[in-house]
C-alpha cells in the first residue's frame, strides 16, 4: 500500500519560480505539524471549478505524510509552447531545488517540466510547415515488448542515458525538440523515474514544439509498482494495457481544460476498468493562457469505482478548488479484482499486434 497525494493546484503560466514556491507550499501543508481543517462539503467557484469547503468540519490533517505527492503536467511552467526557452537539463539548478524539497520534506515528488537542450540557434518551427507522417512509426503496441516495454532505469547513470538520447537525435528527426517530461524524485533526492509524453497534443500545436517520448517508465514505492502517463496520452489505451502487465497504479498528470471535462471523467474511469489498475489522475485549476481548468483530480480503483480518499483545502479562509486529495492504493486490491474477474487472461496480444501493423 502507498499513500499518495494529488495536488490540484493553480499554475502560474511560464513562471517557474512562482510554481516552485507553490510546490513547497503544498509540501509544507502535508507535514501535519499543525492542526488543519479537512474539507467536508463540495463546492464550485464562479466558473465551475471543483473544490471543497473547510469551515466547521472538525476533522484534522492526518499526521502521517504522503509517500508520494503528485503535481500536474508541466508543473514548473504550465502548458507553454516555449519549449526551448524553458528547457532544463536533468542536473539543472531548478531540478536540484526540487530534489532538496523532496529531501527536506521526506516525501517523493512527481512533477512536470521541459527537458532538453535550449537551442537559440534553431528557430521554433512554422505552424504551416508540413507535419511528419512518421510520428508513431517506431511504436509497436501489440505485445508490450518493443520500445514501449515498461522498464526501470538506473538514474545514477544519467550521463549514459543522455548520451543515448543524443545519438538517437542524429537519426530521428522527431527528437530534435525538448520533451514534455514528468519526473519522480524520491525522498532521498534520487531521480527514480523519467517519462517523456508519448503523444504531444497536435490539436494545440504541441507536436511542433515538443518531441514525443519513445518509452514507458515505471518505478516502485512501498512495494507498489507505478507507471506514468501525461494528459493527452489518456486517449491512447494501448500504452495503459502495456503498463498493466506490470503496474498496480498508473499516473495521469494533466493540464486538461474544463471544456473537455466529460472526456476526462469518462476516460480516466475507462482506463481503470480496462487495465484493472488504479488510475491516479491529477489536474490543475484556474485560468491559464486563455484556457480554464476545473481540476476534477481523482483516483479510480481497479474495479472502476472512484476511491473516496480525503480532500484537504489549502485555503482555510474560503472555499477553493485548490487542495490535496489523499488516497491509499493497495496492490493487494489489484490482485483481488483481477482474480475475481480475470478479464486480462483473455487478451489476444498477438492478434492485436497484427491488427496494428501498418
Amino acid at each position: 500500500m502507498i499513500r499518495i497525494g494529488l495536488c490540484q493546484c493553480k499554475l502560474s503560466f511560464e513562471q517557474p519560480e512562482e510554481n516552485l514556491a507553490m510546490m513547497e507550499r503544498f509540501l509544507l501543508y502535508t507535514q501535519g505539524s499543525e492542526e488543519k481543517n479537512v474539507s467536508c462539503g463540495r463546492v464550485e467557484d464562479e466558473q465551475g471549478a471543483s473544490g471543497f469547503i473547510t469551515q466547521g468540519c472538525g476533522e484534522k490533517m492526518p499526521s502521517s505524510k504522503p509517500d508520494l505527492l503528485l503535481f500536474p503536467e508541466l508543473t514548473l511552467t504550465g502548458f507553454t509552447m516555449k519549449s526551448r526557452e524553458f528547457a532544463l537539463e536533468r542536473d539543472s539548478e531548478m531540478i536540484e531545488r526540487v530534489r532538496k524539497l523532496a529531501v527536506r520534506y521526506e516525501t517523493a515528488i512527481g512533477f512536470g517540466c521541459v527537458i532538453g537542450e535550449a537551442d537559440s540557434q534553431s528557430p521554433e518551427p512554422d505552424f504551416e510547415s508540413e507535419e511528419s507522417d512518421a510520428r508513431s512509426r517506431e511504436l509497436d503496441f501489440g505485445n508490450g515488448e518493443t520500445d514501449l516495454q515498461p522498464a526501470e532505469t538506473d538514474f545514477t547513470e544519467v550521463s549514459t542515458l543522455e548520451k543515448a538520447e543524443n545519438e538517437s537525435e542524429k537519426t530521428d528527426p522527431l527528437r530534435k525538440y525538448p520533451k514534455n517530461t514528468y519526473l519522480i524524485i524520491d525522498k532521498d533526492g534520487r531521480l527514480i523515474a523519467d517519462y517523456a509524453k508519448l503523444h504531444p497534443f497536435s490539436y494545440a500545436g504541441e507536436d511542433m514544439h515538443y518531441s514525443p517520448g519513445n518509452s514507458l517508465s515505471t518505478f516502485t514505492l512501498n512495494g507498489v509498482r507505478i507507471g506514468i502517463t501525461v494528459c493527452y496520452d489518456l486517449r491512447f489505451p494501448e500504452i495503459y494495457q502495456a503498463y498493466a502487465d506490470t503496474c498496480d497504479v498508473i499516473i495521469v498528470a494533466a493540464n486538461w481544460p474544463a471544456k473537455r471535462a466529460e472526456h476526462w471523467n469518462a476516460l480516466t474511469k475507462a482506463r481503470a476498468i480496462e487495465t484493472q489498475c488504479y488510475i491516479a489522475a491529477v489536474n490543475c485549476v484556474g485560468d491559464m493562457d486563455g484556457q480554464y481548468y476545473q481540476g476534477d483530480s481523482r483516483v479510480i480503483g481497479p474495479d472502476g469505482e472512484s476511491i473516496p480518499g480525503r480532500w484537504f483545502d489549502i485555503h482555510s479562509e474560503k472555499a477553493s478548488p485548490e487542495g490535496i486529495l489523499f488516497a491509499e492504493p493497495d496492490e493487494e486490491r489489484v490482485r483481488q479484482v483481477r482474480e475475481a474477474f480475470p478479464v486480462r487472461q483473455d487478451r489476444r496480444k498477438e492478434f492485436y499486434r497484427d491488427l496494428l501493423k501498418e
